[in-house]
């Protein structure tokens, strides 16, 4: 039999147990966002992308675009804090963790861009281990020039064995037409019209990952409602990725309209790698990027070794791993 104690102790507990649900049923507050400013660095980059994949449309934050010249520059406004995300490949990585300032790398994806040797038209070069003694144009400082050196030593061949010719990819262009180098390793746009203008032939493609990098400002990160905006942003941008695999005509027939020649914009667009599915921010990404600094602090581009991990932010691996799954279900 209960007593009148133990009686009030039940009844309480059921009255808890009835009010408990209703309190874990009250709705979420909000996400607040803010005003996100992102930095461009070329004329085919997130602002036309997401444009065209409808990314843009109910966005919940204004998005203030400003435009740069290159990556480089871009990456001084973030550190700056003139902006609070910009996007870029991974010689920036290598950049802020020679010399750390108020920008990381939060979110890694697969690269956007097509590498690939080539060699000019009649060349009787005919795989990687042709290259040995010949000059081969690269740009300096790219993350590409790792590639290649893991490539020349699958194929039995060492650095030493070629004679690299450090060019801009205008300035390689024009080495590439007028003879003046033996195979250039490069990437598109530039690839596509060095085969489509200039009869050049792909030799080989580099197999190990590459990987593009969303960059953002430290205090803006540390803001949670720039923290929120930049994370929605992330996804979209990613969603945008996915389209333009899924869409390849029209994002030639954009490229069109940026001022490249049609044929070479369908190539480009075919040949897109990359579906927008991030990578965390973890071992393989650290691997591959300590590699290319390793090679730069080598060759003498960068003063000393670094630790690539000091430029990293990897907050957002958690909510950006659940967001891969819903791009992989579509």
């Amino acid at each position: 039999m209960m007593n009148r104690r133990t009686l009030f102790k039940t009844s309480a507990a059921l009255a808890l147990g009835a009010i408990a649900p209703l309190a874990f049923a009250q709705p979420r507050p909000a996400v607040k966002y803010a005003k996100l400013r992102f930095g461009v660095p070329s004329a085919l980059a997130a602002d036309l992308r997401m444009k065209l994949a409808g990314q843009l449309q109910d966005l919940p934050f204004e998005i203030e675009w400003s435009r740069f010249p290159t990556s480089p520059a871009a990456l001084e406004a973030l550190a700056s804090g003139a902006i609070d995300m910009t996007a870029g490949g991974d010689g920036n990585v290598i950049a802020l963790a020679t010399r750390p300032r108020k920008a990381v790398a939060c979110s890694a994806y697969a690269n956007i861009l097509f590498h690939e040797i080539v060699v000019p038209k009649g060349s009787d070069i005919q795989n990687v281990a042709g290259l040995k003694g010949k000059r081969v144009s690269l740009v300096k400082g790219a993350g590409f020039e790792y590639k290649l050196r893991y490539m020349l030593e699958e194929s039995g061949l060492k650095w030493e064995d070629i004679k690299p010719v450090y060019l801009s990819p205008p300035d390689g262009m024009s080495a590439f037409i007028n003879g003046s180098v033996d195979a250039w390793a490069i990437w598109d746009p530039s690839a596509a019209v060095a085969e489509i203008r200039h009869g050049g032939r792909q030799l080989a493609v580099p197999a190990r990952p590459a990987y593009n990098f969303h960059y953002a400002n430290r205090d803006s990160l540390d803001d949670p409602a720039r923290e929120a905006s930049i994370l929605e942003f992330i996804k979209r941008d990613l969603r945008s990725h996915a389209w333009v695999k899924a869409h390849p005509d029209q994002w030639a027939a954009a490229q069109v309209g940026a001022g490249l020649d049609a044929e070479v914009s369908r190539l480009v667009a075919r040949r897109t790698p990359g579906g927008g599915e991030p990578s965390l921010i973890a071992g393989p990404v650290f691997e591959e990027l300590q590699g290319i600094a390793d090679v730069f602090a080598e060759s003498g581009y960068i003063p000393s070794k670094v630790d690539v991990k000091t430029a990293f932010d990897a907050r957002f691996n958690t909510p950006l791993q659940a967001f891969a799954a819903t791009l992989r279900r579509g």
